[in-house]
């Protein structure tokens, strides 16, 4: 969930998980984000429906619907698919990647 009022909170928790040798380009990609939404009135929310995960090659998708309210207003829902890659960092999995995927109809949109 993200909102004007958690931007901060947000990218510090995605931040976290995040491997040391990815945090500069997580963390632009991120402010990109919350530049974007800060001092809006957006708020957006993902309803998960499925999760893939591929423990071999390190990579999760997760598949569901994007909620973008403006004021109280929902204004649109959305089916998008992200993906995540990982890599160990000791015993613990890191973030080193992500981003939404995109089908052939997606992109012509």
């Amino acid at each position: 969930d993200r909102s004007p009022s958690n931007l901060e909170y947000w990218m510090k928790s995605v931040l976290e998980i995040t491997a040391p040798s990815a945090q500069g380009k997580i963390r632009g990609d991120l402010m990109k984000i919350v530049n974007e939404q800060r001092g809006s009135s957006i708020a957006q929310f993902f309803t998960i429906q499925t999760m893939e995960i591929d423990p071999k090659n390190l990579w999760s998708t997760v598949t569901g619907d994007l909620h973008t309210i403006v004021g109280n207003k929902v204004v649109s829902n959305e089916r998008r698919t992200f993906r995540f890659d990982w890599q160990y960092s000791g015993l613990s999995l890191k973030l080193v990647g992500f981003g939404m995927v995109t089908t052939g109809k997606e992109k012509d949109q």
